[in-house]
């Protein structure tokens, strides 16, 4: 992934500050922001980018929106634009009403001005007709109501999967 992009996103980093921190250090050429979970075992968002990208930013603003599950990372540059990346991790544990607060939340600050915005997520739910849900080994459609709630609610928005989702990549012997 490192050799063909130019921003990461890493949910569920387990790590406490000092790793995180230590993990990007590790990284030749990319620089980063995250915001560790309440403990190393919960949450975390790491999000690496390449160091050229950022030094052609005349500003960088990051905003941790949700410790360890949600924030936001804007690079200004000098012709007016911006890129916004959002980094967000939905812990399935949650009770429904709180998935659907902290997805909001999220998008409540993708359409804040007029830039250019990605969010990076692990959602953890399925849409609607999507059969990546594994059930006694075999991958099944859900009925999941946060994923039929997100279409609803934000119909604009597009969702791009990819091969290999680990669950099913799993299963059949691809990577993941």
């Amino acid at each position: 992934v490192l050799k063909v992009a130019d921003v990461v996103a890493i949910q569920e980093a387990h790590g406490d500050p000092a790793t995180c921190g230590e993990f990007l250090k590790q990284l030749p050429g990319w620089a980063g922001y995250y915001s560790a979970g309440p403990d190393r075992g919960t949450g975390g968002v790491l999000c690496p980018f390449r160091r050229r990208l950022l030094r052609r930013a005349t500003a960088v603003t990051f905003q941790v929106l949700t410790a360890g599950r949600l924030t936001r990372i804007v690079l200004d540059y000098a012709d007016g634009s911006s890129i916004v990346v959002i980094n967000l991790h939905v812990d399935p544990n949650l009770p429904i009403v709180e998935q659907k607060t902290i997805i909001n939340k999220a998008m409540a600050i993708t359409s804040s001005r007029d830039f250019r915005t990605v969010v990076l997520a692990d959602f953890n739910f399925t849409l609607p007709g999507d059969s990546r849900h594994i059930i006694g080994g075999q991958p099944h459609n859900t009925d999941d109501a946060v994923g039929k709630w997100f279409r609803q609610t934000f119909p604009a928005m597009r969702v791009m999967g990819h091969d290999g989702y680990t669950r099913l990549g799993l299963l059949d012997g691809r990577p993941h």
